[in-house]
């Protein structure tokens, strides 16, 4: 009798902890306006500090926002914005600032369907995509896209 009571109340601590634990997750989904309403929170708190800087000749969309950046393989690095701009527009400025750069847009690769767009150079030394910015049905011409740009760091 006495193991079976150590048992349940070991089992209803358990379970006591899972109900925290759920509700505590809830209460974070709630508060994260990006991921449950679906629209883009473009609201910069703080400016973001990457720890490593964007390189001063790297195109960066007019008045997009740095968020972030990620640290790749192979001495690939990529940094993350949000912008005003819709998908067409991200390509059409990527594709003139690529080509006055002299870098071969590799156009057989860089296109912009639903929610998705990506710029690529023939190179691979540069790469512009989308990221999920919690905008549905987006489509080309959707406002308010986030990009990310990848470069190759030991080829760049």
């Amino acid at each position: 009798m006495k193991m079976r009571k150590s048992f349940l109340m070991i089992l209803l601590s358990f379970l006591l902890l899972m109900a925290v634990g759920c509700s505590n997750q809830k209460q974070e989904d709630k508060n994260d306006g990006n991921k449950n309403d679906k629209e883009p929170n473009n609201e910069v708190i703080d400016e973001y500090v990457p720890r490593l800087a964007v390189p001063d000749n790297l195109p960066i969309y007019p008045n997009a926002i740095l968020f972030n950046e990620i640290e790749g393989m192979g001495g690939h690095w990529t940094w993350l914005f949000t912008t005003d701009g819709s998908a067409n527009d991200i390509i059409a400025f990527f594709t003139g600032a690529f080509t006055e750069m002299g870098i071969e847009v590799d156009y057989d690769n860089t296109i912009a369907m639903m929610e998705e767009f990506f710029v690529h150079t023939h190179s691979k030394i540069l790469r512009v995509f989308w990221l999920d910015d919690g905008i549905s049905d987006a489509t080309p011409d959707t406002p308010n896209r986030w990009y990310a740009i990848m470069v190759n760091l030991e080829a760049w």
